[in-house]
């Protein structure tokens, strides 16, 4: 990795990633310039001392002096805290002292009185330039922040394990919330000169607690839709001012991630998300969906499944932007904003909790907290009516909607829906909200758009209506939460006969975030490190958006006549990873046509009650290993569980191929078929090839087919086409379109010569095995 101070490549290890992180914090958040820090930092121990035997992880310096020190290798606090004091005993100018280990953060101050030292926790430490922490800046100095789930992270830790009567985390984000809204509200109404209220008196917790408790009945008056006169603050003054200290320096509402939802992220533990489908959708796939759709002024626009508002809020942002455009008075473009708001803004959250935070954001942000109903989004349309949402009566439709093992429809609005399928009905409802020629944005799991048991689901809505854009979401788009690989469907309702229209296909690679939700930085091939550019494609995808450039390794125009008889939704599969020459590759479906090739499934499963208890092979997608197939006799099955399931009229043949088409990652690994393999019970998850011309133009054989299969050329291809299926991966029947790369009959004679030599081998092996046997 690259040491940021050095500007050289060091060793990655746990503790200096850690390190370098916390130094991006130094220097984005804090203000500290690459020269004010040194790494490992020696201390003397005293000052007759002529050896600096202590070094200090970080050392800051200000003005020549050594300002602050940070402990990042001690994993647990109070090891940390015990070292941090050594090191700042032994050197007198260092007042401050951070302790860190990636997830958990704590400051330290010393204070000299009466020539004894002594220290006391604090829960900052100052900017660059900055004396002490509780100094009031001016709402422009505010900065944003790069990653608000690492700071929201930061208090969930903290107060779980400071907090009496507040640990769990749905109580934790309510008080976080509250405070937050705080912080929006008083951003919000703070003009850019003057000094903003919310900041924490660092030696008087009691002071910031009533300052912040103050503000949050401000909120409560000037929203008393939202909130009740009940709704309180019940956090301790200590965790309160901790709160404030974490989140003055920065900018909730200029900052670029939805501060609601990354704080819902952090703190709410999986359980609870699963239980209730929350999974939250990352700003940057918001904002690209809004640019597709493009909202005006005009538009009505509704979520119904709005969670903390991410899409209303984005849209909203949206028509604004383009309202301060427009050559009207400034006063005249504060009405019209309002207006929008107020009036085109609409949203349904069947949880109370989030549906509440979704009002209060909404009320702080824009007052559009009018439109935000607490109800089943898949209610009856009297029940809908009831709360003022008509069907038919929206332009936009922006939603992601909840998926999850616990979620289902209840049984008695089951009967208007096509399918009990919960991400059918909602795509259903969503486009009954929608008027004629309105548009639909929808987040649905990738298994809506290929597989077999939703055909007739995508012929009724896909098929009818006028696609306009399919974007391929990464994997990592909904991790940590949510292992679900997704695809953002954006349709005009409208009767779409010919088909002829172009479907921008949108190919996703990077996101900006790991699986673990930790930011992710593009990585330099040529040198071999981590640079500081965050790995984000929609940026990129937005721009030659603007530029109407719809043909390049992100964007691609297909025809929607095509995709409709292709059956494929998925973008990835219209992408090629190499281009070809047509001439120098055929698929294996033409070989097929061509009566070159036959392929053929294996027999299915036996039952597990005979598993291990027989002398006949069963062979699973994990025993195709090293190009053969690993017989584990702790698999094998009796003779009439094998007569039961083996091929009437077929029998496999050596030098047979076995493909793996489906399960976990191992989906297009391959390997022959040895004698000892022949009398064998193989699962339907594999596929077997077998070349019945040798005699083809293409000189494909059945020993250099097995080297074709596993070129490099093979494996880019299976990238596009392998689908998610519910959980596991899959090919399905798209192992036909695989390309097999073709040379010249000389280099395919070689391919068949080292092939033919290497199974012989090995099938010499295998028979002296079995004699010694």
């Amino acid at each position: 990795m690259l040491d940021i101070i050095s500007n050289r490549e060091i060793k990655e290890t746990p503790e200096e990633i850690v390190r370098q992180e916390y130094i991006k914090v130094l220097i984005n958040d804090y203000g500290y310039k690459v020269e004010d820090i040194t790494l490992e930092y020696s201390v003397k121990k005293s000052p007759s001392d002529t050896r600096r035997s202590l070094p200090v992880d970080i050392a800051i310096k200000e003005n020549g002096t050594s300002k602050i020190f940070v402990e990042t290798k001690k994993p647990e606090y109070q090891e940390g805290f015990i070292q941090l004091k050594n090191y700042m005993d032994f050197e007198s100018d260092v007042t401050w002292g951070v302790w860190t280990n990636g997830s958990d953060t704590r400051y330290i101050k010393k204070i000299i009185k009466n020539g004894k030292i002594d220290y006391i926790e604090r829960n900052n430490i100052p900017k660059k330039y900055f004396a002490d922490v509780s100094e009031q800046i001016k709402k422009k100095d505010l900065i944003t922040a790069t990653n608000l789930r690492i700071i929201f992270r930061r208090i969930r830790a903290y107060l779980a394990s400071s907090e009496v009567g507040t640990t769990r985390d749905e109580n934790i984000a309510k008080e976080i919330i509250n405070v937050v809204l705080c912080k929006v509200y008083i951003e919000k109404f703070t003009p850019s000169d003057e000094y903003y209220e919310f900041y924490a008196n660092q030696d008087d917790d009691k002071k910031t607690a009533q300052r912040i408790k103050h503000i949050f009945e401000q909120v409560k008056n000037k929203y008393d839709e939202v909130f009740s006169f009940r709704d309180e603050i019940t956090l301790t003054n200590q965790s309160l001012a901790y709160i404030v200290s974490q989140l003055q320096i920065y900018s909730l509402t200029d900052s670029s991630r939805n501060v609601l939802s990354d704080a819902f992220e952090s703190i709410v533990g999986y359980s609870l998300k699963g239980e209730k489908g929350q999974f939250f959708t990352p700003k940057n796939i918001i904002k690209l969906m809004v640019h597709l759709i493009k909202p005006q002024k005009q538009h009505k626009i509704i979520d119904p499944a709005c969670g903390s508002g991410g899409f209303l809020i984005e849209s909203m942002l949206y028509v604004w932007e383009n309202i301060s455009n427009i050559g009207i008075s400034d006063l005249a473009k504060q009405e019209d904003q309002r207006d929008y708001a107020m009036k085109k803004i609409f949203g349904i959250e069947k949880d109370d909790f989030l549906a509440k935070f979704c009002k209060a954001y909404m009320a702080v942000i824009g007052d559009g907290k009018s439109g935000i109903k607490i109800l089943n989004s898949l209610s009856t349309p009297k029940m809908l009516e009831q709360h003022d949402i008509n069907l038919a009566s929206f332009d936009l439709v922006l939603t992601n909607p909840p998926f999850g093992k616990e979620i289902s429809i209840e049984n008695d609005l089951k009967s208007q829906y096509c399918s009990s399928k919960v991400d059918v009905a909602f795509l259903q409802r969503a486009l009954d909200l929608v008027k004629p020629k309105g548009i639909l944005g929808i987040i649905l799991s990738e298994v809506v758009f290929h597989a077999p048991t939703y055909k007739k689901f995508r012929d009724l809505f896909f098929k009818n209506n006028k696609i306009l854009s399919i974007i391929d979401l990464p994997h990592d788009t909904f991790r940590p939460f949510n292992n679900a690989k997704c695809v953002a469907l954006i349709l005009q309702k409208e009767k779409n006969s010919n088909h002829k229209n172009l479907i921008k296909m949108i190919n996703l690679k990077e996101i900006g975030h790991t699986p673990q939700g930790n930011i992710k930085y593009i990585f330099d091939y040529d040198k071999n490190i981590i640079t500081d550019e965050l790995a984000d494609d929609v940026p990129s995808v937005i721009k030659l958006l603007e530029e109407n450039n719809f043909n390049n390794h992100f964007i691609k125009e297909i025809e929607q006549k095509r995709v409709i008889d292709e059956d494929v939704y998925i973008p990835r599969y219209y992408f090629e990873l190499s281009k070809p020459n047509k001439e120098n590759f055929i698929t294996i479906e033409n070989l097929i046509s061509e009566n070159i090739l036959e392929s053929f499934e294996g027999h299915g499963s036996p039952s597990s009650h005979f598993k291990g208890k027989g002398e006949y092979p069963y062979v699973r997608v994990k025993d195709i290993v090293n190009l053969e197939i690993n017989i584990n006799e702790m698999d094998s099955i009796p003779e009439f569980e094998y007569i039961r399931l083996k091929w009437k009229e077929r029998k496999l043949r050596e030098k047979d191929i076995v493909f793996v088409r489906r399960g976990s990652y191992r989906i297009g690994d391959v390997g022959f078929v040895y004698k000892k393999d022949i009398n064998s019970i193989y699962t339907k998850e594999l596929q077997f090839f077998r070349i019945v011309d040798e005699k083809n133009k293409y000189y494909i054989t059945k020993n250099n087919l097995l080297s074709l299969l596993r070129s490099k050329e093979v494996r880019e291809q299976l990238e596009n086409l392998i689908f998610m299926d519910t959980t596991l991966p899959t090919i399905y029947k798209r192992w036909l379109k695989i390309k097999l790369p073709l040379y010249n009959e000389q280099d395919m004679e070689l391919l068949d010569k080292k092939m033919s030599s290497a199974y012989n081998k090995r099938q010499e092996f295998w028979d002296i095995l079995n004699r010694s046997d």
